[in-house]
């Protein structure tokens, strides 16, 4: 495995993590949702020309504190952080994972399913507001607290209703 991300590395890939909002520790269903988030990103078309033939995610190892997604290039990269918040919705699953790119913290992409865990308007969107609200005066770009995102740089997209799995 370590040679894998090593030669990917020297291939120009970038390596994105993905941590659960209040989880300590990977769980299947939590990987599977993040893996069916971006099959639904790709198929709705909710990234500009977002596709997971630019993305690898490896299997998640047992105890593992966040999934790894390697992006084969820069540019798709980007387009994975591009909408800073992407939210789904089903009956059956929720989450909500923090993204981090090269040890900086603060972009975020929801995955939030109505009807189990978290929901997002009531639950996720408040701490967001808290976290954010002590950085909105901050000049753009100025990291004293890497914990933290500027509020510009938090977008919010609700995709339709559907059921998980599909």
């Amino acid at each position: 495995m370590v040679e894998t991300f090593a030669v990917a590395a020297e291939e120009g890939a970038t390596f994105v993590w993905f941590q659960p909002y209040k989880t300590t520790q990977i769980t299947k269903p939590e990987e599977d949702l993040l893996r069916w988030g971006f099959k639904t990103t790709e198929t709705r078309e909710l990234v500009k020309g977002f596709k997971l033939s630019e993305y690898q995610m490896p299997t998640v190892p047992r105890n593992a504190k966040a999934i790894l997604m390697i992006a084969t290039t820069k540019e798709a990269a980007q387009r994975i952080l591009e909408n800073k918040v992407v939210t789904y919705r089903s009956p059956e699953k929720s989450g909500t994972f923090w993204v981090q790119l090269d040890g900086t913290w603060g972009t975020h992409i929801i995955i939030d399913i109505y009807g189990g865990g978290n929901d997002f308007e009531k639950d996720v969107l408040p701490h967001f507001w808290r976290t954010l609200g002590t950085v909105v005066q901050r000049p753009k770009g100025k990291q004293e607290k890497p914990s933290c995102v500027e509020l510009s740089d938090l977008a919010y997209h609700r995709g339709p209703r559907q059921s998980y799995g599909e």
